[in-house]
């Protein structure tokens, strides 16, 4: 989930309750359309309003660039906004749907796709999130009277062929995570470590995500940027974009690595590096490279890490993140088991362990 609510001293309220159908057909067949799917049913509705102030303060308005946003802050309503030339314009307000319902999702992606009359290049994930864990305690994205959505169904409930995916949420770039949706689009954006409540700086990163991937790229560099002008505790972040169809790869070569030479529970753990580090809620994850590192030769593990490297097009981290410090980052994080663990079966769901045999290291799996 996103870590540590810092509290904002003011928030302003700049959308308007006007439902505005006008101006919602296409300009031009060269026109993207972003999407922001705010689920701030939770804690974190007043850091959700701050984020819908930078995107305003932020946005350059062109009408080949339009943004989106859905929005939910309290339990009875929520709406879809649309930025325009002049301000945002409210297009539809919603009943009590809870927002982390997949098939409510969907209907809203269903919507906003209709509003322009065209596919969605991009949508922006923004709420609480915990990887992949499953239930019974908790799912992974979202956090809505208590409901949350397993990324099994999120990603069903996601339009095919989309530019990219940022997830403005914790812990969402695990290796399990990004191979679920590696199908659904082409870049995605995201944390391997927690994403703390003051988010993306929206305000100097809004018009990148229009720029294709030189843009995302500017986008991932101006977030670490702003992390690393913090001080304290707020100067804390991970940052990593993937290239999706370079996934696959890191599924073969893990699968070799492991037919070769399967990891025996009980692994070296002591020296790895874990990027998880609000620990409560969290399933654990380690910088994948760094599992490696301690438990393969160099020899055994360098396609793999080739691999990842294609796949990860930027990665950076500041120095500490809430106190701890990070000495290995390669950008993607992957789970280790503990013992009995009681994430065997779900685990051995996810497309990712299909594809790379990640559940033999399991104990009783070798």
């Amino acid at each position: 989930m996103k870590g540590y609510l810092f509290g904002i001293i003011s928030i302003f309220l700049f959308y308007g309750c006007k439902k505005d159908n006008s101006d919602t057909t296409a300009e031009a067949s060269s026109a993207k359309t972003v999407l922001f799917y705010i689920a701030a049913n939770n804690d974190l509705r007043l850091d959700a309003l701050e984020s819908l102030n930078k995107i305003k303060m932020g946005y350059k308005f062109n009408p080949n660039h339009r943004i989106l946003i859905y929005l939910k802050t309290e339990s009875n309503k929520s709406h879809l906004l649309a930025l325009r030339h002049h301000g945002v314009d409210t297009l539809y307000s919603f009943g009590n749907d809870n927002s982390s319902d997949p098939k409510f999702f969907k209907k809203v992606i269903s919507y906003a796709q209709s509003v322009y009359s065209s596919q969605i290049s991009g949508i922006v994930l923004w709420s609480h999130a915990t990887s992949w864990k499953p239930k019974p305690k908790m799912k992974s994205f979202g956090q809505d009277e208590g409901i949350e959505m397993d990324i099994k169904e999120l990603a069903k409930a996601l339009p095919d062929n989309m530019e990219f995916l940022v997830f403005d949420a914790c812990t969402m770039a695990s290796i399990e995570v990004l191979y679920e949706f590696k199908n659904k689009t082409k870049y995605i954006l995201a944390s391997p470590a927690e994403i703390l409540s003051t988010s993306f700086p929206y305000d100097n990163s809004i018009n990148e995500l229009f720029l294709g991937i030189d843009g995302l790229e500017k986008a991932a560099a101006n977030f670490l940027s702003y992390y690393e002008n913090q001080t304290g505790l707020y100067q804390s972040a991970t940052i990593s974009l993937v290239q999706t169809d370079k996934l696959e790869s890191i599924a073969r070569e893990t699968s070799k690595l492991l037919l070769s030479k399967t990891l025996v529970y009980p692994f070296n753990k002591e020296k790895i590096q874990q990027l998880t580090f609000e620990r409560s809620g969290n399933v654990p994850s380690y910088d994948y490279i760094s599992v490696l590192r301690n438990n393969y030769t160099y020899n055994e593990f360098l396609s793999l890490e080739r691999a990842i490297q294609e796949a990860v097009l930027f990665k950076g981290s500041t120095k500490l993140f809430l106190g701890n410090e990070i000495v290995d980052y390669c950008g993607l994080t992957v789970y280790l088991p503990e013992s009995d663990d009681p994430y065997f079966d779900y685990y051995s769901s996810l497309q990712w362990n299909s594809d790379s045999g990640w559940s033999r290291i399991f104990k009783g799996e070798n």
